[in-house]
């Protein structure tokens, strides 16, 4: 059908095995979420969605970040979109 969702949970332990001169990470659970809707215009085909990033609002540091001392990830987001292929 012309309907389409899709979930994405994922989670990473905390980071503590770290050199002398790095700190360790916290661990966090990242959940996000996509609703699309498809449908066509003439001969053009069309994707409308609504997608969730971090819905749970969590502080996520990457321990591979050189910069996740000073810049975390982006928190909880929503995008809407409309896209077309022709």
């Amino acid at each position: 059908g012309p309907f389409g969702a899709r979930a994405e949970v994922q989670h990473a332990w905390a980071q503590h095995r770290v050199p002398d001169d790095d700190l360790p990470t916290g661990s966090y659970t990242k959940l996000g979420l996509m609703l699309t809707y498809r449908f066509h215009v003439g001969t053009t085909n069309w994707l409308a969605y609504v997608r969730g990033d971090n819905l749970s609002n969590q502080e996520i540091r990457y321990a591979s970040s050189v910069v996740r001392d000073i810049a975390p990830e982006g928190g909880r987001s929503v995008m809407v979109g409309l896209r077309t292929t022709f």
